[in-house]
């Protein structure tokens, strides 16, 4: 249970750096004339597009415990497990 909490933070914490990431690249491209629009939509679409592509992506993944240990001592299941 607390690994499993411990992944959902390391998600989440990626999933804002992501979205802040993509910000600033629009806001960038709004101020500079490449992009001609509203600059709070266009900022809050490119957070929030890809904050909730990070977490769908891990929902899709079928055992996250294999995808981050914090102790590393996890390994990856074999044949039918799989």
């Amino acid at each position: 249970m607390f690994r499993d909490k411990k992944y959902w933070l390391f998600i989440l914490d990626k999933a804002v750096k992501t979205g802040v990431q993509s910000s600033i690249s629009l806001y960038l491209a709004q101020s500079s004339g490449i992009i001609s629009a509203e600059l709070l939509e266009l900022v809050s679409v490119a957070f929030l597009t890809a904050f909730l592509s990070v977490i769908q992506n891990a929902l899709l993944q079928h055992k996250p415990k294999y995808t981050y240990e914090a102790d590393a001592k996890a390994e990856a299941p074999k044949g039918e497990d799989w």
